[in-house]
């Protein structure tokens, strides 16, 4: 379990710009893994900009 957030923590740290600290043994390995995870990120970041643009109007 610990591992699959680690590579949660590495797909959210590639597709976006918000800092996730040092990743203990990070490898291109680990990324690889990690685009299972990008569609779920997508959803996060298109939700909070959804959200944002709908409470700016």
């Amino acid at each position: 379990m610990k591992n699959e957030i680690k590579i949660f923590l590495t797909a959210l740290m590639f597709y976006t710009r918000i800092p996730v600290g040092h990743i203990q043994g990070w490898s291109e390995k680990m990324l690889n893994k990690s685009t299972r995870y990008f569609p779920i990120i997508g959803w996060i970041v298109g939700g909070v900009g959804h959200w944002f643009f709908q409470c700016s109007e």
